[in-house]
């Protein structure tokens, strides 16, 4: 009789246990080819402050029970120097393959741990440190293709920027991928094509009439132009590949614009004259 009993509490604890992992352990469905799948809400986070836990300790922490819901459309950590673990459970209902997309391409550092449903186990690490030819997928932000088709996977990410930890977390196919970057290569092609033709216009008009005023605006746009294609990876994809020590000296870019645009307003508005003391304070 107290055997029964031990078995009985045993198989009533167990129970309890997968009724509450069912419960915080929310999955996201791929099933659509044609659509994304944003998995921030439905993943959980542990907080690395050491930021040397492996993924054994990791998976011990998890089944303690020491990750939290996150619960938000876009992951965002804030500043921090520690690493963050992820948990997110993907299952994939579509016949093709699906990839994972991580959209900040400044990330310092990126590793993924994929279980799959039949106990295999496949790694990816990446990151701004890395050459750009040596990415898996040769794009801005940071996709990578999980390893199974028609199964639910279990995937742990370890994130580390200290300069702020903040991306969107998606899945999908290839298809749906595409079809999102079409959209968005079309918006960015316009924003780019119109502030070349303002740096154009503007070194036309300054050759005309000879105000230095124009020469820091076009240093103006310049810069916030390389901002923007900095913040989009497009510098790192385009200017200095090979050179990933450069990602982290892209702020000043930011402080560059900053200065042309001073030096700009400066000129232009004569604020030595009109206005001495924010002339001063510029």
């Amino acid at each position: 009789m107290t055997l029964r009993k031990c078995l009985a509490g045993f198989s009533t604890i167990c129970c309890i246990l997968l009724f509450n992992n069912g419960k915080t352990q929310q999955q996201a469905v791929v099933d659509d080819r044609e659509h994304l799948v944003n998995l921030a809400p439905v993943s959980t986070f542990l907080e690395d402050t050491s930021t040397r836990l492996k993924i054994d300790a990791v998976l011990q922490l998890d089944k303690e029970g020491k990750f939290q819901t996150i619960d938000k459309p876009v992951i965002n950590f804030g500043v921090s120097a520690s690493a963050f673990w992820l948990k997110v459970l993907v299952q994939n209902k579509t016949s093709e393959k699906i990839f994972l997309e991580i959209g900040n391409s400044a990330l310092h550092d990126i590793q993924v741990y994929e279980y799959g449903s039949n106990g295999s186990l496949a790694y990816h690490h990446s990151g701004s440190w890395q050459k750009f030819k040596e990415r898996e997928l040769k794009q801005v932000d940071y996709l990578f293709p999980l390893s199974q088709q028609a199964a639910t996977q279990v995937i742990y990410l370890r994130v580390q920027h200290p300069r702020g930890t903040q991306f969107p977390l998606v899945a999908g196919t290839l298809n749906a991928f595409y079809k999102v970057a079409g959209d968005r290569n079309v918006i960015e092609g316009i924003y780019y094509g119109f502030m070349l033709l303002m740096v154009l216009y503007n070194l036309f008009v300054y050759f005309s009439l000879k105000d230095v005023s124009y020469i820091y605006y076009v240093l103006y746009i310049l810069m916030m132009g390389l901002l923007n294609a900095s913040i989009n990876g497009y510098t790192f994809r385009y200017l200095w590949p090979s050179q990933p020590q450069l990602n982290l000296y892209e702020d000043i870019i930011g402080s560059f614009a900053g200065i042309t645009g001073i030096l700009f307003a400066t000129s232009f508005l004569n604020t030595k004259t009109n206005t001495p003391y924010f002339h001063k304070l510029f």
